[in-house]
């Protein structure tokens, strides 16, 4: 039988645990800091709807982002609701990454169960997602990748060129996870997330 001293002490780890986490997205600027705060809350409950209950989603603007669990490869976040689906496909794409957010992911001090911060994501109007789907054809689309530790944007992969926006994005699983229209005009030129204040509606 515990003690009552030892419960007391697992209740001082438990709300300094989520004190801890709180002041780590309390830190962040207003979308990043929601959709971590979204995205931690249906983790920590296990509520994440699968793709086929976000169906309804479809046609809205969403944040989408590579899960930090891979059980479903990405994560599709729309007000107060966060689910998880194997493709997406997107129109009207942004891509963001939060420089603070960066740092603190990379530090090993977020607020995620595996101390990472959701700093890097697409923001679009949702046209589909499922579990099931087929992979972009090489010949009409091009990969973007981000890696955390190298990267302060998202990059196209053959021309290693940073991407800020784009007509369409297709998200599958596989070693090149995203994928942009091979006709599209890249958008050159830095952006400053710290102003992200609204979430995607």
């Amino acid at each position: 039988m515990k003690s009552v001293a030892t419960t007391d002490s697992a209740s001082a780890v438990t709300d300094h645990a989520t004190r801890s986490q709180d002041v780590r997205v309390d830190s962040l600027n207003p979308l990043v800091r929601q959709v971590n705060a979204v995205y931690l809350r249906h983790v920590e409950s296990r509520s994440l709807l699968p793709a086929d209950q976000l169906a309804d989603r479809v046609g809205q603007r969403v944040v989408v982002f590579l899960r930090h669990d891979r059980i479903r490869v990405f994560t599709v976040v729309h007000g107060d609701s966060a689910g998880m689906a194997d493709f997406v496909s997107l129109s009207n794409v942004q891509f963001h990454v939060d420089a603070a957010a960066r740092q603190q992911s990379n530090a090993g001090a977020g607020p995620l169960p595996n101390t990472r911060t959701v700093h890097a994501f697409l923001t679009g109007r949702l046209e589909f997602l499922g579990d099931e789907g087929s992979l972009p054809c090489e010949n009409a689309w091009q990969p973007v990748v981000y890696h955390p530790l190298h990267h302060d944007a998202f990059m196209l992969a053959e021309s290693n060129r940073p991407v800020w926006s784009a007509a369409s994005a297709k998200l599958a699983p596989g070693r090149l996870k995203v994928w942009v229209p091979r006709s599209m005009a890249v958008v050159q030129g830095d952006t400053d997330d710290s102003n992200l204040t609204e979430f995607p509606r």
